[in-house]
């Protein structure tokens, strides 16, 4: 199965451990990504020759880079209709607010949700990372309060590898 990685750093910091359990995925996501950036990730790929396309988006684009909403729904959707195979959305994890000062839970999740619902609707995968994280609390953010300790990818990286099958 081939598998096509975009987005942003939860997934761009585990690239090598990531291709571990997909061998066949090639890896274009990268840190502080955003929804535009889109377009910077797939530039020059066949996206016909992937089974499968991963994205995890929205963390940067909700935090620190406040792309607006429908700027970030509008890129979500033209992806997805770029995409002709099936697609897995990681939501973002949310972040630890007391460490990620000016971090909202709220706002990240409202991202979360609009991108869920377009992928959803295009019969793609979505997984629900804060659920799947919130057994180790804060345990599962570094100490800034938004990367993910090796024991959040303990739980996620598995659950991915599942989704692409």
């Amino acid at each position: 199965m081939s598998v096509l990685v975009l987005g942003d750093s939860h997934l761009a910091r585990v690239g090598p451990a990531l291709v571990a359990q997909l061998p066949d995925a090639t890896v274009r996501a990268f840190g502080g990504a955003v929804a535009t950036d889109f377009a910077t990730q797939v530039d020059g790929l066949d996206l016909a020759a992937y089974d499968v396309v991963v994205v995890s988006i929205g963390t940067n684009d909700a935090g620190w880079r406040e792309v607006p909403l429908d700027v970030f729904t509008r890129e979500i959707e033209a992806l997805v209709a770029r995409v002709p195979g099936r697609v897995v959305l990681v939501t973002s994890p949310g972040a630890d607010e007391v460490r990620a000062q000016g971090w909202s839970n709220a706002r990240l999740t409202e991202f979360a949700r609009s991108a869920a619902a377009h992928v959803a609707a295009a019969r793609g995968t979505v997984i629900d990372t804060p659920s799947l994280l919130a057994p180790l609390g804060p345990d599962a953010f570094l100490d800034d309060g938004f990367h993910l300790t090796s024991a959040a990818y303990d739980l996620l990286l598995p659950t991915i590898a599942r989704a692409t099958a």
